[in-house]
C-alpha cells in the first residue's frame, strides 16, 4: 500500500487494487496453489479511509458543460442520445 501511496494513487484506487489482489489470492486458494493461511492473512488487510492516510485525494468529477453535451448528441447513436437526454431530465 505504501508503494501505491508513493506512486500518487488515490485511496479509492489503492483500495480497488487491494481488492483485486485479494480476489487473485482467493482464486489461488480455490486452485490449491496458495495456502489458505495466506489468504486468511490478506483478508485482514483493511482499506484506506478518505483523509486518514497520505494517499492523495482525487479531484472531484464535475458535470460536463451543457454546450459540450449539445455538440455531442448529433454524433451519438439514437438510443444513446435518448439515454443522455433522459439523464439530463432526471438530473
Amino acid at each position: 500500500m505504501q508503494r501505491m501511496v508513493k506512486e500518487g494513487l488515490s485511496h479509492r484506487m489503492i483500495n480497488q487494487n487491494i481488492g483485486r489482489i485479494k480476489r487473485m489470492f482467493k482464486w489461488g486458494v480455490s486452485r490449491q496453489v496458495v495456502r489458505t493461511t495466506v489468504f486468511d492473512a490478506l483478508r485482514s488487510v483493511e482499506g484506506l479511509s478518505s483523509g486518514r492516510s497520505d494517499a492523495c485525494e482525487p479531484a472531484p468529477i464535475l458535470p460536463v458543460e451543457e454546450a459540450t453535451v449539445e455538440q455531442t448528441l448529433p454524433h451519438l447513436p439514437r438510443v444513446i442520445a435518448d439515454m443522455v437526454r433522459l439523464q439530463r431530465l432526471l438530473g
